[in-house]
């Protein structure tokens, strides 16, 4: 699948921009991680993407439903949903991501003004909760 298709109404231009971004921000090994996703997801059709983006807003629609909740990010029943999350960003990274891998992904969340926009907008405080959501259960789950 092109890149066109997978990122339908994603610019390339901007996604080119948050690659270069992660790259400053987290180093060379960055692009690595970049490369391998790239790869991982080269064969996809339009409908695994589909299937992943809406998996993904299922994931956050519970975390932001657990933080409605006052569930404590520790707790759990939001390890769980961080379960699927990890699962699901395995699904694009080739292996699991381990515990110091899952925690940047927490902290690149929390750094790239795109990305706390996107959980922002879907509940204030989501980004944060997210985050330490992830701390707890690397913490817990993860090597």
């Amino acid at each position: 699948m092109s890149e066109k298709a997978m990122y339908r109404g994603f610019d390339p231009e901007k996604q080119a921009k948050q690659e270069a971004w992660i790259v400053d921000r987290y180093g060379q090994g960055a692009q690595t991680a970049i490369d391998t996703q790239k790869q991982a997801t080269r064969d996809w059709k339009q409908a695994d993407y589909d299937r992943s983006q809406a998996e993904i807003a299922a994931i956050l629609t519970a975390l932001a439903k657990d933080m409605a909740d006052a569930m404590p990010a520790d707790s759990g029943h939001v390890r769980e949903d961080v379960r699927r999350l990890h699962a699901w960003v395995t699904r694009s990274w080739v292996k699991p991501p381990n515990r110091e891998a899952f925690l940047g992904l927490a902290n690149l969340y929390g750094e790239h003004p795109e990305f706390r926009a996107l959980y922002e907008a879907r509940a204030v405080g989501l980004t944060d909760y997210i985050m330490a959501a992830m701390r707890a259960f690397a913490e817990v789950e993860l090597n």
